[in-house]
């Protein structure tokens, strides 16, 4: 269950470590552009960055992955590095 939710700053070390982790996962695999995965309109979508189970994490949401064909949810672990606001 969520309880604080942190601000990313857009273009920080961070913002692209969490897409380039996202873009590893064995889920995007063979996908010609794995931060994305287009699929009938539908991508990857940043949802938050907040605690989940005591851990802060990076959530992302796709609708209608190619790998899948069903909804997918990923969630990324915060850099012990990262610097983060809370929102």
């Amino acid at each position: 269950m969520r309880t604080d939710i942190f601000w990313v700053k857009r273009g920080s070390d961070e913002w692209n470590r969490m897409w380039e982790a996202l873009a590893a996962l064995p889920l995007n695999k063979n996908q010609n552009n794995p931060t994305v995965c287009a699929c009938e309109g539908e991508c990857w979508q940043y949802m938050d960055t907040a605690v989940y189970d005591n851990q802060v994490k990076h959530s992302f949401r796709h609708r209608l992955h190619p790998a899948t064909r069903v909804r997918e949810y990923a969630f990324i672990p915060v850099s012990p590095t990262a610097r983060l606001s809370i929102v």
